[in-house]
């Protein structure tokens, strides 16, 4: 199974996701798990990301697996490591390298671990195999970056703007439809957003129009809180309803319902006034922090849900060994 790591995705990089197909044991796989995690970054990837497609993987064996004479006694073994890089979905193996480490502990557990421990995610060779293996995944963007877009176009025009937004964030910067691919995003991120918040202003008229008093002002003000960037358009709207709002509720003489009406009336004004007018709010997307403009588009919950929803993935890669 894909191992679990508490990586973000990574915008701009190939997702090189650790695999662990045979388990070793809960802390073997933990070790094991964090070296393939650090393999991948020292490479210029990532752990976690929007394409599962790629993985790094490993295979155990333990050679030679002695008890010592020594008291209280120890296993002592050489454990034979071979790492892998590949498509997991066709099963074409990319790159390999293997090696040799020696590990003594109280256990089997604890030899494995020693022995895994002593696995430098900096050696020479082994940054050469993930080399190896990041160059044939550029390859393979390169070449299907455009099915990819074709893809997410048909998905946009579906009106399916995050599941787009998501297939474009697997491009990585290393391709050379990479732009191409981050323009998209902003444009499809743009209706997900107006989407979106069309959808949050819905549900505060419909709050607001089904209990026209204080609490249902409060249940509307919660769903416009979460309104982020604004069209004109939204922005009139919402504008329109705290103004009924505040017409409606006027006369009540409730001092802390007053605070929060104002606090959500200069919440508006500072979310307006940090970028003014469409271009410009365009403009600053495009040109910030990319992580920055995943949490903008869809925010970092939406992109974990849309990952989490995808169906487990099985790779058939026995044949690598």
């Amino acid at each position: 199974m894909p191992a679990q790591t508490n990586s973000l995705p990574a915008v701009g990089k190939i997702a090189l996701i650790p695999y662990i197909s045979k388990s070793y044991g809960s802390q073997v796989d933990a070790l094991l798990t964090n070296k393939l995690q650090q393999i991948a970054t020292i490479g210029g990837m990532s752990g976690a990301g929007f394409d599962d497609r790629f993985i790094i993987t490993a295979r155990l064996l333990a050679n030679d697996k002695q008890q010592t004479a020594t008291i209280p006694q120890k296993t002592a073994l050489r454990l034979s490591v071979t790492l892998y890089i590949g498509d997991g979905h066709d099963g074409t193996l990319y790159s390999s390298w293997e090696t040799e480490l020696r590990g003594i502990g109280n256990s089997d557990t604890q030899a494995y671990l020693s022995a895994l421990r002593k696995l430098s995610v900096n050696n020479s060779d082994l940054q050469a195999f993930v080399e190896r293996g990041k160059q044939r995944i550029v390859t393979y963007y390169n070449s299907a970056s455009k099915d990819i877009m074709a893809s997410a176009k048909a998905l946009a025009v579906a009106g399916k703007h995050n599941q787009a937004v998501i297939k474009l964030l697997a491009i990585p910067s290393t391709s050379n439809a990479y732009e191409q691919a981050q323009e998209l995003i902003a444009q499809y991120g743009m209706r997900a957003v107006e989407n979106y918040n069309q959808e949050l202003l819905g549900k505060a008229q419909a709050a607001w129009g089904a209990n026209p008093d204080e609490n249902g002002a409060s249940v509307a003000r919660r769903y416009l809180a979460q309104i982020s960037y604004p069209s004109a358009t939204i922005s009139n709207k919402m504008q329109q309803l705290s103004n009924q709002m505040a017409t409606r509720l006027g006369k009540i003489s409730d001092q802390q319902w007053r605070l929060l009406m104002q606090e959500s009336k200069q919440w508006h004004e500072r979310q307006m006034s940090r970028i003014e007018g469409y271009n410009e709010r365009e403009k600053a997307r495009i040109e910030s922090d990319r992580d920055q403009k995943v949490a903008t588009i869809l925010g970092i919950a939406q992109v974990e849900a849309a990952r989490a929803s995808r169906p487990i993935v099985k790779y058939t890669i026995n044949h690598w060994w």
